[in-house]
């Protein structure tokens, strides 16, 4: 896998892909860094090709992520490339030549052809000119769980609100969410495949 050193984000993920995958019974081959000033990934997709890998891991933000894929295509490394939802947005950044994230599959909170989330992606284009990402629909779920707990608990008191939230089953447009013990949601993720050149949910 390649990662930033530099980021909270991909350090994060990083670390916690490596401690399931492994503890599962996988083996990450080689584990290299970089900087956020780095442009050129040469150096570390130069040893990480040497290994001859099946899978590349590239949990970064999709900026880097595109430019680490093209890069790794060029060095002939031909491994089915995986990341986390940093990779939303990669198509937009992609060019004119997106042969390089064809085919990748990454994990998100949603996949544009889901069902649920048609309605959303219609009047979001209609009214701001441009696609919904993840972070709007995230926002659009989190704000309706918001409302739809302070009519709940019929509060705006916050610790009313926490509490509400804590107890919580909300039904958004990505599902199901409820919260653990420590306050984290609990969801299923989506997997994405780039195929020509769109999101698309992944099939085995």
């Amino acid at each position: 896998m390649i990662y930033n050193s530099d980021d909270d984000y991909s350090t994060g993920v990083a670390e916690a892909f490596k401690a399931e995958f492994e503890s599962k019974g996988g083996k990450v081959v080689l584990s290299e860094a970089f900087s956020t000033s780095d442009q050129d990934f040469s150096s570390q997709l130069t040893k990480i090709a040497a290994e001859d890998v099946d899978v590349l891991f590239v949990p970064n933000y999709y900026e880097k992520d595109v430019q680490i894929a093209k890069q790794a295509r060029n060095l002939g490394i031909k491994a089915q490339i995986v990341g986390a939802d940093g990779w939303d947005g990669a198509t937009s950044v992609a060019g004119n030549d997106a042969s390089a994230i064809e085919g990748v599959i990454f994990i998100n909170q949603y996949s544009p052809d889901m069902e649920s989330v048609q309605d959303i992606m219609k009047k979001y284009k209609e009214k701001f000119g441009t696609d919904i990402n993840s972070f709007g629909i995230n926002a659009y779920d989190s704000t309706m769980l918001l409302l739809q707990t302070i009519e709940k608990v019929g509060s705006l008191k916050a610790s009313d609100i926490v509490k509400g939230i804590a107890s919580t089953d909300y039904k958004g447009i990505l599902g199901s969410i409820s919260f653990d013990s420590n306050g984290d949601p609990i969801k299923e993720p989506v997997f994405v495949q780039i195929k020509n050149g769109q999101y698309t949910t992944y099939k085995k």
